[in-house]
């Protein structure tokens, strides 16, 4: 396991460390604790006892989360889901090696899918990594690192990105994605570029962060990390993913994505992802009822076999405009359409 970098501090503070019995015994959970030693540590016998127990405030772990540290049991990968983009691959996998996220984005499905807002970090990642090497060894493959979490804005505390790029080197079946709206530069400055690993940056307009990404760094300062990732040899997606629809934010997509492409070289860049708000209609309800105070659950979106976004004359027409603008960047064969 790879020992904490001295000079990298911490993105995010706990509250609370809880810790399953059985997770003390892995070398990753004493790296924790010793980075993290203002934080009581409280045992509990399983993550759920905590993570999954009735009638928590989402709202207000948000402002006051602790972690969670836990042992995973199988399955260690599973199938990706339909309404996520699979970049062309039939086989299409996503790796937990955390649940939740430090960011408060208004529209992350996450606030749905778990009674909780605290973070459970899983303490055996090796176990994680064998499953990826079984799936990647004779067939192409496409892999979501971070489908639950941002694991570049914990890398001060969790370094699990430096393991994954000693064991993805050389999978030549293989393409992992690490999706991030973090701008720590510390990992593309201390490591060099491998085929396998593609930097995936959510982008959106200033006034689109201000309304809908509480807790995430500015515009400004992703591109200053994308910056540095590709200065340092890193493959880079970018992703326009969600695009929100509001009157309010509207106006500012296509000075933003002229603002991207004159700083972005896009022929630097290896695609574009551009996609819709989205949801599973189970979450979407579960989301309106525990945070009334979301006004992005509570407008006229269009049910769409069992996904909730907007209308497909919405769509089409905003696609229309954005799309005029990108293209004039980007070859069309390089935008994946979610």
């Amino acid at each position: 396991m790879p020992a904490f970098s001295k000079n990298s501090l911490p993105e995010h503070r706990f509250n609370v460390i809880y810790v399953e019995a059985a997770a003390f015994s892995y070398e990753l959970t004493r790296q924790v604790i010793g980075r993290l030693p203002s934080c009581p540590v409280i045992t509990v016998r399983h993550y759920k006892d905590v993570f999954n127990r009735a009638n928590q405030d989402s709202g207000w772990q948000k402002a006051h989360q602790s972690l969670i540290l836990a042992v995973k049991s199988s399955p260690f990968l599973y199938a990706g889901p339909r309404i996520c983009q699979n970049f062309g691959f039939d086989r299409f996998f996503y790796a937990n090696f955390m649940l939740n996220c430090p960011f408060d984005c208004a529209y992350c499905y996450l606030q749905g899918m778990y009674p909780s807002a605290h973070v459970v970090a899983f303490v055996n990642p090796d176990d994680i990594l064998d499953a990826i090497d079984t799936v990647s060894q004779n067939e192409p493959a496409y892999l979501a690192l971070s489908h639950d979490a941002d694991l570049m804005s914990f890398h001060g505390i969790i370094p699990y990105l430096d393991l994954l790029a000693d064991r993805l080197d050389g999978r030549r079946h293989l393409m992992a994605e690490v999706r991030t709206k973090s701008a720590n530069r510390a990992y593309y400055l201390s490591h060099e570029p491998t085929r396998q690993l593609v930097f995936a940056f959510s982008l959106a307009p200033e006034a689109v962060i201000r309304s809908y990404e509480q807790k995430t760094p500015s515009l400004e300062h992703r591109l200053a990390a994308i910056e540095t990732a590709l200065d340092r040899g890193f493959s880079v997606r970018l992703c326009f993913d969600p695009i929100i629809i509001d009157p309010a934010t509207d106006n500012c997509y296509p000075a933003f994505f002229r603002t991207i492409f004159n700083r972005i070289d896009p022929d630097r860049i290896l695609d574009v992802s551009y996609g819709f708000f989205r949801m599973p209609e189970t979450f979407y309800h579960r989301i309106a009822r525990r945070r009334p105070d979301l006004i992005l659950y509570h407008r006229d979106f269009e049910q769409i076999d069992t996904v909730m976004t907007y209308s497909e004359k919405d769509r089409q027409t905003v696609t229309g405009n954005h799309l005029a603008v990108i293209g004039r960047y980007v070859d069309p064969a390089r935008i994946y359409l979610v």
